[in-house]
């Protein structure tokens, strides 16, 4: 489960877009959370002391696909550790009348 997060810009000459999620949790969480997006989040390593427990190096991401991230993250947190829904809950399909149930017109 991730309880706090915080991401900061962390450029260096070959990736000046690089930015450094710290990342407060368990490792099952923070691993899950790079599994969801494998192709910026690189793997994550522990950080001691401080506030935050994980770092997780996000490189090669728009700053949209970073956007998207931190609402996942936003939304992970204030669910307490629950999963957001990746869509809507389905809506129900509404009630079919029976055939024999239905006005017919005789011609």
């Amino acid at each position: 489960m991730l309880t706090r997060w915080d991401m900061v810009p962390f450029a260096s000459a070959e990736a000046p877009d690089r930015h450094l999620l710290k990342v407060k949790g368990d490792a099952a969480g923070v691993r899950h959370l790079v599994s969801l997006f494998p192709k910026i989040a690189q793997e994550p390593f522990q950080i001691r002391g401080g506030d935050f427990d994980w770092g997780v190096y996000v490189a090669g991401a728009s700053a949209d696909a970073r956007r998207q991230l931190g609402a996942y993250l936003a939304a992970l947190i204030e669910s307490g550790g629950e999963e957001p829904a990746d869509e809507p809950a389905a809506i129900p399909a509404p009630a079919v009348p029976e055939p024999e149930k239905l006005p017919c017109l005789n011609y």
